[in-house]
């Protein structure tokens, strides 16, 4: 697992990293995704997107996230159309029940796969 950005110096911090499974590219969020390190997080997902062209599954395991504000969720519907234009899905692994809130609000759930558990994954993949 390759850790892509740990940013320990300016606040909010976000740290992604990526591993490549079976079926799926595994992307873990931890942290806050906000404006204050939303451009970071862009570039190091489309890294991320570059290196798996390949993969047509992508799953976001955000278990560890504190918070996502309104740019957070617009990088995921960023990364939602670039994957849909290569034919691929996208699914958000939250169990976290504030940002299941905040994602029900921006109703990403009726464009986008949510689960709570990485379980339900394989039946989708």
């Amino acid at each position: 697992m390759e850790k892509l950005i740990k940013n320990k110096h300016h606040n909010p911090t976000i740290e992604i990293s990526y591993e490549k499974k079976e079926n799926y590219t595994k992307i873990y969020l931890k942290g806050k995704l906000v404006y204050g390190n939303q451009q970071m997080a862009k570039d190091k997902l489309r890294a991320i997107f570059e290196e798996n062209k390949k993969s047509k599954h992508y799953v976001f395991d955000m278990n560890e996230m504190e918070f996502i504000d309104s740019t957070g969720l617009a990088l995921l519907i960023y990364f939602f159309k670039m994957v849909q234009q290569h034919d691929g899905t996208m699914t958000l692994v939250v169990n976290n029940p504030v940002i299941q809130r905040i994602i029900k609000i921006a109703k990403l759930d009726l464009v986008m796969a949510i689960v709570k558990d990485e379980k339900e994954i394989n039946e989708q993949c």
